[in-house]
């Protein structure tokens, strides 16, 4: 008897071990399907391992990972030691940014540069940005104090590469006094819904949900056995581990620091069609496999070759994911943001291209129409003012950037500003008095 209570006893010791080892994996690995399996991969390769070298793995990996976290912490109070080229970086945790934050800092270019190195550095357009976050960690001037609408959605909602008087927010509030709470930051359909769940329940007097999801990154192709594999697991079980994943590493600056590291490889590595000119004809200017330039008005650029393929894709399908983040999520309205390419297109001054395919928003737009969301294509109130700002010289979105400027900015912010004012839905014209 006294055996075979040693023996369960090693064993629960030996699935504890490989708990705690697998646990702590979850820092290093990137929250997703392929990280989670990775982790659980190394829980159960520990179950194989004689029981002290078991052990003596997770007190070498609790001592490293101990040491790593420690000198970052102390690292990131030290405001000379700045590995950033921009505030979003230096105040990006997973979910959020650090709350109460408040910087100004000499941005030395926009992120396309960031992405590929190669490109020639007079195309670079220095600017300083101010960038200021609430206690919860949103890029807001003050906390939530009851305002009536939302705004969800990833960087450009946020404002990278624009300084804080230039977020939609502030210029929903300048130009058309409409006090708005921003919730921007990077995430993808499955992070806005849980953003605004999250923010339904945190502001119950906030009425008016706004929901923007750019073209470039928001539409990532999702494969039928993907699609099939989350229709099986029960979404209390999927979201129970999130939150298990989201707890273990929201614990550590360790997990912000490689999540960012990663996902800006992700940006530099994961271009499709590699090498492939994204226009049917060359482009005038063109500097490498990420991205290429094109005269506009006389002046360079830049576009991300990625997102031009993303934009000249023929079909998309996505086997109802969004559909099923919209029903989820509930926003009131959903905003189509266009990918500067689809913007400036047709104003190249070589290589013209007069028509695109537009399967990003026959896809958005036929998903909401089935959940009964109203949804607004930003594309040709972004051409039309692009046009017109030509004729001084300017543009709506950065030379060196993925992200619009000020002027771009703007364009959403009007665009938000008359369909909250001629919305049947009284939340939202509420939150926009006339």
């Amino acid at each position: 008897m006294a055996v075979k209570k040693n023996t369960y006893l090693r064993f629960a010791l030996r699935l504890s071990l490989g708990a705690a080892f697998g646990t702590l994996a979850l820092v290093y690995v990137m929250p997703t399907p392929i990280g989670l399996g990775i982790a659980i991969a190394a829980a159960i390769a520990t179950l194989f391992l004689e029981y002290k070298n078991a052990l003596l793995m997770l007190i070498s990996l609790c001592l490293v990972t101990l040491v790593l976290e420690g000198a970052l912490r102390v690292l990131s109070r030290e405001a000379t030691i700045s590995p950033y080229y921009r505030p979003h970086e230096m105040a990006a945790l997973e979910k959020h940014y650090k709350p109460k934050q408040s910087l100004e800092m000499q941005v030395p270019h926009g992120d396309l540069l960031a992405i590929d190195p190669s490109l020639n550095k007079s195309l670079a357009v220095p600017r300083v940005e101010v960038f200021r976050t609430d206690s919860l960690g949103f890029r807001n001037d003050r906390d939530y104090s009851g305002e009536g609408l939302l705004l969800v959605g990833d960087s450009f909602v946020a404002g990278n590469g624009s300084s804080q008087e230039d977020t939609i927010t502030a210029r929903l509030t300048a130009d058309h006094d409409i006090r708005g709470y921003n919730l921007g930051f990077q995430a993808g359909p499955l992070g806005y819904a849980e953003r605004i769940a999250w923010a339904r329940e945190k502001f119950p007097a906030a009425g008016c949900v706004v929901l923007m999801m750019f073209e470039g990154n928001d539409f990532q192709p999702i494969a039928s056995a993907e699609a099939a594999l989350r229709k099986e697991i029960p979404n209390a079980l999927q979201d129970a581990i999130k939150a298990y994943v989201r707890t273990v590493r929201g614990q550590f600056r360790l997990s912000a620091v490689i999540f960012g590291l990663v996902t800006r490889a992700q940006a530099v590595y994961s271009t499709p069609d590699r090498g492939e000119n994204p226009l049917e004809t060359d482009v005038e200017n063109f500097e490498s496999e990420h991205t290429f330039v094109g005269t506009v008005g006389g002046q360079p650029l830049v576009f991300l070759r990625g997102y031009a393929k993303v934009v000249q894709r023929q079909q998309y399908d996505d086997f109802g994911f969004i559909r099923n983040k919209l029903l989820q999520a509930r926003p009131d309205m959903l905003f189509f943001i266009p990918d500067k390419f689809r913007v400036y297109a047709s104003m190249l001054d070589a290589n013209r291209v007069e028509s695109l395919p537009d399967a990003q928003w026959s896809h958005l737009s036929r998903e909401a129409s089935v959940v009964g969301i109203p949804a607004f294509n930003l594309t040709a109130s972004l051409q039309a003012r692009s046009k017109e700002l030509l004729s001084r010289g300017q543009y709506t979105f950065w030379h060196d950037d993925t992200h619009w400027n000020g002027n771009g900015a703007a364009v959403a912010a009007r665009a938000i500003a008359d369909e909250l004012r001629r919305s049947p839905n009284q939340r939202c014209s509420k939150a926009a008095p006339t």
